[in-house]
């Protein structure tokens, strides 16, 4: 499986776990986000530039045969910053959220990943 189809199962995983709909990944947010997370290492501290939002749209359109507009593209990083996948620092430069991160360090460094779910199940 590549990197980019683990991403995909780990998202529709998240989706599966969201307890607030208005959280819930769409399916080319789920794309995209994981195209960003698969770009190159030279990306790693610019995954949102001018740059980086080129080649992620030139690779989403490779791997999905859909083209994404420029307004189109900053419009599914606004959504993924309202989710909370992304946030923008004091300079206004986005990254990926720490947990986002992490999970993707971690398949860059292994074949395996463990995941720790804790449910709050209450009687309604």
């Amino acid at each position: 499986m590549t990197k980019i189809q683990t991403l995909l199962k780990l998202f529709g995983f998240y989706n599966f776990i969201q307890p607030s709909t208005s959280n819930v990944l769409t399916t080319t947010e789920m794309k995209l986000l994981a195209v960003f997370c698969d770009l190159p290492e030279k990306y790693k501290y610019a995954r949102f530039s001018l740059h980086a939002k080129k080649k992620a749209a030139q690779i989403y359109a490779e791997l999905f045969g859909e083209t994404l507009s420029g307004v189109n593209l900053n419009n599914k990083i606004y959504c993924l910053l309202e989710k909370g996948f992304l946030y923008r620092d004091e300079d206004k430069v986005i990254y990926l959220k720490p947990f986002l991160q992490s999970a993707l360090d971690e398949l860059n460094t292994s074949k395996t990943m463990e995941l720790t779910v804790t449910l709050d199940v209450q009687d309604s």
